[in-house]
């Protein structure tokens, strides 16, 4: 099929009725994103949790509730911090900051909590629909808008609270100021600097990505690089501020806990062949169709688990767009192609393969070339037979869209898998709580309920200053230790009325029928292994 680009109008002005449109898909973009957050995740993950409670107690407090777990006290108050110790993690506290204006607006919420990724997700789409329209013309520019809104992969990723969500945002930004640079607009390389020095904050998993892409840039775009000018000083400076501090963070005891657990290099017996070996064949599996177009990855928090990371019909229209923009040399083809290869490196340098979070970055170019091909392909059909076909062929891409869309839907509201990936269990168990818990009952939490404290934190609403100065323990909250104490001590322990937290896969041999009437493990020992993660049991002692 040639791919020749379609009549006139070329790149340029778009007319005011192109941005009534590009309104119209950020709108869809944001209903899709904004609708139903409370329900759809079912739960609550616990980075969710954490991010929620801190940045509440940012909102209401000016600072975060830290639990380090390898230090005494396990508990921290810090005012303003730059990165977040998590459970022994420094991450960014990029969402936490961006969250303050909806939990300081709405209360803490599990709604509030995720509603700063869905902004950051439907921004994502505007921008991507303002820089495209200009530059490829509006018919294109505004496919790869609505492409971008209809993608799966980043549909799910702007549904719940993590720092990535930030990422497609980001690297469109990037390619604005990439795109004013060429036009010689002095706010050009700031605006590139400054984005791919906060990408390099927002999320540690895109790294490896703000590194090799700002190389592969520097080469694309050495001739204008060595014009030099204040612009291109300006951008250099924005870039160092928020990559300074993150490397000095990165750099401290402890900062490299999360990627010395799951890097390729990790195991003692590595050799550097096979470490070799392993990124090889890390990398190309993100490249595998069938990771992109059929089966992607199977964790529900990183795509439509059962389907690609991508709509099915991109394995024919992300080819058309990506040729296209090359041989007709669209401005930034050879930007995005340098994304899309770079993208996966975060993922190809880790165990854990594929990976449709640490490859996010593929997200955003496979969309505008998808755009793009859905464009190319109807019109080229459109005026080869009867315009009728080409509407048929917008109608049939919007149908296998709103089926992608309709899945998510269904397994996002109760299928087991994303239940337990999402932990509902956790966030049952605490609803259930914060409803019916009275004063005088006790709560013992077992130390396998991955991060009950925040959890407890945040369905108890308890004050950030409060929690700072008591701790967990007053109220009635005991954590026990699982490894050194058995379940059924703690049980005769109990006083009728009191409750037990604890996690379980499968549900532990010998336990009573009566512990587990409140819910029930609903993978497989070996779905769950898979998953790594457990779901979680409330027990109340019954009267004797």
């Amino acid at each position: 099929m040639p791919l020749d680009p379609p009549p006139p109008p070329p790149p340029g002005r778009p007319a005011a009725i192109h941005f009534l449109l590009l309104a119209g898909i950020v709108l869809l973009a944001a209903v899709l994103r904004l609708a139903d957050l409370d329900g759809r995740p079912a739960g609550l993950f616990r980075d969710e949790v954490e991010k929620g409670y801190n940045a509440w107690a940012l909102a209401t407090s000016g600072g975060v509730i830290e639990f380090t777990m390898d230090r005494q006290p396990p508990l921290r108050w810090r005012t303003w911090p730059w990165m977040i110790d998590v459970m022994g993690s420094p991450t960014s506290a990029i969402y936490q900051y961006a969250s303050i204006p909806f939990v300081r607006l709405g209360g803490l919420s599990v709604a509030t909590t995720r509603m700063a990724a869905a902004v950051a997700g439907t921004l994502a789409v505007l921008a991507v629909g303002l820089l495209f329209m200009p530059a490829w013309g509006a018919g294109p520019g505004l496919a790869a808008a609505l492409w971008l809104a209809l993608s799966p992969w980043h549909l799910v990723l702007s549904r719940w609270a993590l720092q990535s969500s930030f990422v497609p945002l980001l690297m469109a930004l990037v390619l604005a100021g990439l795109w004013g640079a060429q036009l010689r607009r002095p706010w050009g390389w700031p605006l590139v600097g400054a984005a791919l020095g906060w990408l390099f904050y927002a999320y540690s998993g895109a790294q490896p990505l703000v590194l090799a892409w700002g190389l592969a840039l520097a080469l694309i775009y050495r001739r204008a690089l060595l014009r030099g000018g204040w612009p291109l000083v300006a951008g250099a400076v924005l870039f160092l501020i928020p990559v300074v501090p993150t490397v000095l963070a990165t750099l401290a005891p402890g900062g490299a806990a999360r990627l010395g657990a799951v890097a390729i290099w990790s195991d003692p017996a590595a050799t550097p062949g096979g470490v070799l070996l392993r990124f090889i064949t890390n990398y190309l599996a993100h490249l595998d169709p069938r990771f992109l177009f059929f089966s992607g990855d199977f964790n529900p928090r990183h795509g439509l688990s059962g389907a690609g990371q991508l709509n099915p019909l991109d394995l024919i229209l992300l080819p058309v767009g990506l040729v296209w923009t090359l041989r007709f040399r669209r401005p930034l083809a050879w930007a995005l192609l340098a994304a899309w290869l770079c993208a996966p490196l975060p993922a190809a340098i880790t165990t854990e393969v594929p990976h449709g979070l640490r490859a996010y970055g593929m997200a955003l170019p496979s969309a505008v070339w998808g755009g793009a091909g859905l464009w190319l392909v109807a019109g080229w059909i459109g005026r080869r037979s009867r315009r009728v076909f080409g509407i048929l062929v917008w109608l049939a891409a919007l149908a296998a869209s709103a089926s992608l869309v309709a899945r998510y839907w269904t397994a996002m509201a109760g299928d087991p898998l994303a239940l337990v990936a999402y932990e509902a269990g956790q966030r049952r168990a605490w609803e259930q709580l914060a409803a019916e818990k009275t004063p005088a009952q006790r709560v013992f939490i077992g130390s396998f309920a991955t991060y009950a404290p925040y959890y407890h934190l945040f369905f108890m609403q308890v004050p950030p200053r409060e929690a700072a100065a008591r701790g967990l323990e007053p109220g009635g909250f005991y954590y026990f230790d699982q490894e050194s104490t058995e379940l059924a001590t703690v049980a005769n322990g109990m006083a009728p009325g009191d409750w037990l937290v604890f996690p379980v896969t499968p549900i532990p041999e010998g336990w009573p029928a009566d512990a587990i009437a409140a819910g029930r493990p609903l993978l497989t020992p070996a779905e769950a292994r898979r998953l790594r993660e457990n779901w979680i049991l409330l027990w109340q002692k019954p009267a004797e």
